[in-house]
């Protein structure tokens, strides 16, 4: 009568569901399944519907999901999971609602999401790789001074100065003359100019020459949100470029 009309509406709704849905009652038996499920299950519906989950799909015992459901039913409290499905190298992410008759469950094919988030962060990984293992130095600050990311050489260079780690490093460990400068520095950049400054560096008594390159990070609105900063050691192309000017000007005086 009513209930039964009533539930058939209901399946017509859920067949139009473009993620997966399924049902299974207190049996584990598969009471309703929609399209995207049967592509998902790669089974159609007729092999599904009247079947025992765990029959079907012995291989699922293995799963956290055969945990999370039994869960789900023994302490009526919905579950929400992602999980990798070996046998049909699919990722799923699940959510699985107790009723009164067993279970609704919700899942969506997430394969595609997760190819392309492990892809970026593994080019993610390379980059930092390569940034790690280059021997300029590159970081990015934000406008309160703050260190947004660095590469290695930029704390092993900061150990030089300071004798201090990245953990233990603080503004205090630098002459408010020096914070001034960099101020100075990045001024133009914050202010939107990209450009390229050749500084002169004194530690220990050691003079070093660095070539950096100052360019604005822009935030999505195109609000400038820091700078970021590439250094590279020029010392000795700058002592060669002094030596020759030195060989110039004594070929000059013996001319």
């Amino acid at each position: 009568g009513e209930a039964t009309r009533k539930g058939t509406e209901m399946q017509k709704v859920w067949e139009t569901i473009t993620d997966g849905l399924y049902v299974l009652n207190s049996n584990w038996e598969f009471t309703f399944v929609n399209k995207e499920s049967e592509r998902i299950l790669r089974h159609p519906k007729e092999e599904l519907l009247g079947k025992k989950a765990w029959d079907l799909f012995p291989n699922a015992k293995n799963l956290k999901l055969y945990h999370e459901y039994h869960r789900a039913v023994a302490e009526k409290v919905s579950v929400h999971f992602e999980e990798y499905v070996p046998t049909y190298d699919l990722w799923a992410s699940i959510n699985a609602y107790p009723t009164s008759e067993g279970l609704v469950v919700y899942l969506l094919d997430i394969t595609a999401q997760k190819i392309a988030s492990e892809k970026l962060q593994n080019e993610q990984e390379k980059l930092r790789a390569i940034i790690n293992n280059t021997q300029d130095i590159i970081w990015s600050i934000d406008k309160n001074m703050q260190i947004i990311d660095a590469n290695k050489p930029f704390w092993d260079y900061i150990y030089t100065m300071t004798g201090k780690t990245q953990q233990e490093v603080t503004d205090s460990d630098f002459s408010k003359e020096l914070m001034k400068s960099w101020e100075s520095y990045l001024q133009p950049a914050f202010e939107g100019k990209a450009y390229r400054s050749t500084i002169k560096n004194e530690t220990h008594g050691h003079i070093t020459f660095s070539e950096i390159n100052f360019s604005p990070i822009y935030d999505k609105d195109k609000n400038i949100v820091g700078v970021s900063c590439f250094s590279r050691d020029i010392t000795e192309e700058r002592q060669h470029q002094e030596m020759v000017e030195h060989q110039n000007r004594q070929l000059k005086e013996i001319a």
